[in-house]
C-alpha cells in the first residue's frame, strides 16, 4: 500500500526528476513512481478520466491500495 504522503514526496519518476503532472501522466510515468503498479497507474487514469481533472492528491484515496 502506497502513502499519500509517499506518493507527493515521489511524485517524480525514478528516472527523472520532473514532477509528475496526474492529471496528463501515461501508465508508464505513473509505474515509474516506487510503489505504483500498473493497475493502480490505470485506476489513476481511470479516475482521471471519470471525474475530469484532479484537484488534489487526497482524491487518489478511493483507490484500493492509497492510502491516507
Amino acid at each position: 500500500m502506497i502513502n499519500l504522503v509517499t506518493f507527493m514526496i515521489l511524485g517524480a519518476s525514478a528516472q527523472s526528476a520532473d514532477p509528475l503532472l496526474l492529471n496528463s501522466a501515461s501508465t508508464d510515468q505513473l509505474t515509474n513512481v516506487t510503489g505504483i503498479s500498473t493497475e493502480m497507474a490505470d485506476a489513476v487514469i481511470a479516475l482521471r478520466d471519470e471525474r475530469g481533472r484532479l484537484g488534489s492528491v487526497e482524491e487518489l484515496r478511493v483507490i484500493p491500495g492509497i492510502s491516507a
